[in-house]
Parts: C-alpha cells; structure tokens; sequence
C-alpha cells in the first residue's frame, strides 16, 4: 500500500474530519482516564490503546 501525503488548510477541521475524529476518540478514552505529567509518561498508554483500537477495528469490520 501506497501513502502520500496531503496538506489541509489551516485551522480547517472539515477538510481533515477522519483524523479529528480519530484523535476525538482518543482523547475521550486515553485523557479521561489519566493526567501524564509528561510525553514520554503518555507513550506507552496511547501506544496500548492504539493497538487495542486497530485490532478491536479490524475484528468488527471482517466479523460482518
């Protein structure tokens, strides 16, 4: 699979709303449970809940 990459415009969401919508889920699951002191505090939580999304994603699209 081929990526590229596209710019959107500025401080425009409706041009980009697949990835605001992504970070919005994130944000409700991962920064409602806990307040990181740091990035590098952060990482290893929202590295968990991105593998939990991308499996529990692709179970529910191929189960139908």
């Amino acid at each position: 699979m081929a990526c590229s990459r596209s710019l959107s415009r500025p401080h425009t969401p409706q041009q980009n709303g697949m990835i605001e919508r992504w970070f919005r889920t994130m944000k409700k699951h991962v920064s409602g449970q806990s307040c990181f002191p740091s990035r590098e505090d952060a990482r290893p939580v929202i590295g968990r809940w991105i593998e939990r999304y991308n499996s529990l994603r692709c179970k529910e699209h191929y189960s139908g």
